[in-house]
């Protein structure tokens, strides 16, 4: 019987144009494609500038958030956030943003292993009296009171018994934070409410476009202000 299979050929998409690495690609019969070349050099621009953000996210939102204001510019006039995915995912950066501002050192998207079990934490703030752990989710529709469950049952537990057996944590509030873009359910948020008030060992905020708007001009955080209310209000 005849062999049906498709041929398979690789194809690599690079952001060099280094003749030598082209050759030896080219010289096992991989397909090579220049991103400048194949969409232009602003869209390449913009995609390094995201995973240079990605790897220096805490020093870059800390000392010069202009840059990742600039990105966020860049891929709105390219629509390259256009489904909102992107921006949806790039929102953790904008909650660094608003943190960075303020506290002592930062990371975002931290992992941790505690039991067994790797959580990530995506925004992990170190203030000179407590530590932030911050869940980010920048949908365009309401988080459902299952993901709160889940959060308050699972998530804040685990990271909760992680913070407690670091020393350098020792003496320090915890706060646990959750932000979306697009709100809340009318039962998660009920969830939430009753979780702040029953709960004395650490605290609890959430936080929907409305209390992100406020809570950035009580503290004037202007950047952070700026990029909810211009990229992020209109989509919700």
């Amino acid at each position: 019987m005849q062999n049906q299979s498709a041929k398979f050929i690789p194809f690599l998409l690079v952001g060099t144009h280094n003749s030598d690495v082209y050759h030896i690609l080219k010289s096992n019969g991989i397909v090579v494609g220049n991103i400048d070349e194949l969409f232009g050099k602003k869209y390449s621009d913009t995609l390094f500038g995201i995973f240079n953000l990605m790897e220096n996210a805490g020093a870059i939102l800390r000392k010069d958030p202009e840059k990742y204001i600039k990105l966020i510019e860049n891929i709105e006039k390219l629509a390259i956030g256009k489904t909102y995915n992107l921006k949806g995912d790039l929102f953790e950066m904008a909650v660094g943003l608003f943190h960075g501002q303020q506290c002592q050192s930062l990371d975002i998207s931290k992992r941790i292993i505690q039991d067994a079990k790797e959580v990530e934490i995506d925004v992990y703030a170190l203030y000179q009296d407590r530590v932030v752990f911050a869940e980010c989710k920048g949908y365009n529709y309401p988080i459902d009171d299952d993901y709160i469950e889940e959060w308050l049952s699972k998530k804040i537990p685990v990271v909760k018994k992680w913070a407690l057996s670091c020393d350098s944590l020792n003496g320090k509030k915890l706060e646990f934070e959750i932000w979306c873009t697009g709100g809340f359910s009318e039962q998660s948020v009920n969830r939430l409410s009753k979780a702040q008030q029953t709960t004395r060992k650490y605290s609890i905020e959430y936080y929907d476009l409305a209390k992100m708007r406020s809570v950035a001009k009580e503290k004037r955080i202007i950047h952070f202000e700026k990029i909810i209310k211009t990229y992020y209000i209109k989509e919700a």
